[in-house]
């Protein structure tokens, strides 16, 4: 439910009029992840980059132009788009299997359903 911007003042949040919507951000990025098959492994992510207001495609030193090509075969355009290069090498602290538990705080136990297939989502943790 969106916040109203006196609810979000009475927060201490400072509201800012965006020139692209979270709705549009998160477009832009499922259409790169329909295009996620056949992606080089120097385009390590994408994501919304809320504050920033687009979308941020992630690829390691020499990737910039397998980041374009991703860009342009979404269709997306290139004007909410930001390609970074970043020598950062995340690796996963756990291998997620399905149906394994995890905890959040002392409240909740959930477990996984199965790892997502793109590299930029995080895992899947409900049945759709």
């Amino acid at each position: 439910m969106p916040v109203t911007r006196r609810a979000a003042r009475a927060a201490g949040a400072v509201p800012v009029r965006v020139a692209v919507s979270e709705s549009r951000l998160n477009q832009i990025k499922s259409a790169l992840d329909r295009h996620d098959a056949g992606v080089p492994a120097v385009v390590t992510r994408w994501y919304v980059d809320l504050p920033g207001n687009q979308v941020v495609v992630v690829t390691r030193p020499g990737g910039l132009a397998a980041a374009r090509h991703l860009v342009a075969a979404s269709g997306t355009g290139t004007a909410n788009v930001r390609i970074v290069t970043s020598t950062e090498r995340p690796e996963p602290t756990y291998d997620v299997h399905g149906g394994d538990a995890y905890y959040i705080g002392l409240l909740a136990r959930c477990s996984s359903v199965s790892p997502s297939r793109a590299a930029s989502s995080p895992p899947v943790t409900a049945p759709r």
